[in-house]
């Protein structure tokens, strides 16, 4: 795909989707995204808009329709969409950009927000079915993304060199996936979907930040206040008891003098 670019040589990965993925890195650039940011939640992601009757049904149906391509004739079909493009009359260009397939996969690229930016899908033979942008050749079966990807397999995975767009200022990479029959157990094409390294970091942060945002704050344990021993009561004094009084005898009561009475 023609963009004004800046290739800087990276190792790129071959990988099926188990796990391993690329991890190598740009030479020292500042905030430089690399392909090591491409990970399995991006490939799943990608999964979930290949993996629809729309692309498997117009895979098959080009399948048939260029069965039986010889070299020769393939290499036709490339030369014609490259005179096409700068003919008046496109007839191949403009049936394949106005094709439903094209149609859902440019949709699918703008509700990316510029995740995006290219996305186009080959039939067996590397051949374009559909794409969301105009490309500058209609055959990629001499390009890793397809032979690293449709003939290894159903679930193989290639991960392209990190490019720099000077236009854009931005990194990108492209992702390339096998796309399987509705069994899963058979490779039918294959899908290119360029990836704007430089926004998916962006949005990568932010995520980071959303999350240390929402974190409850650390808080110091607060120690609980020692009980201070309470005082045991002291028991209240009993009270003395009353004096016995001694009981009055008769005797006693015979000897108390009575009171004498005063006469006139």
């Amino acid at each position: 795909m023609s963009h004004p670019r800046l290739h800087l040589p990276l190792i790129a990965g071959l990988f099926a989707v188990s796990g391993l993925f690329l991890t190598t890195a740009l030479p020292a650039h500042a905030d430089t995204p690399t392909s090591a940011l491409v990970s399995e939640d991006l490939i799943s992601e990608i999964h979930d808009f290949i993996d629809r009757d729309i692309v498997r049904l117009s895979i098959l149906n080009q399948n048939q329709k260029y069965s039986d391509l010889d070299p020769a004739a393939i290499t036709a079909l490339d030369q014609q969409w490259v005179a096409e493009l700068k003919a008046d009359e496109k007839p191949l260009v403009a049936a394949t950009l106005s094709n439903p397939l094209s149609t859902y996969l440019t949709r699918v690229q703008a509700h990316s927000s510029g995740l995006y930016t290219e996305i186009f899908v080959m039939d067996k033979n590397g051949l374009n079915v559909g794409q969301s942008n105009l490309s500058s050749d209609f055959w990629q079966g001499d390009e890793g993304k397809f032979q690293k990807t449709y003939p290894v397999g159903p679930t193989a995975v290639f991960v392209d060199d990190a490019e720099f767009n000077d236009e854009t200022l931005t990194w990108n990479a492209q992702v390339n996936l096998a796309i399987a029959d509705e069994t899963g157990s058979t490779a039918i094409g294959a899908v290119t979907v360029e990836v704007n390294l430089t926004e998916l970091q962006r949005r990568m942060n932010a995520r980071k930040d959303v999350k240390k945002a929402e974190a409850p704050e650390a808080k110091a344990p607060v120690a609980e206040p020692v009980a201070e021993p309470v005082a045991a009561a002291a028991p209240e004094p009993e009270e003395a008891p009353a004096a016995e009084q001694a009981p009055t005898t008769n005797a006693d009561a015979n000897n108390t003098p009575a009171a004498e009475s005063t006469g006139e």
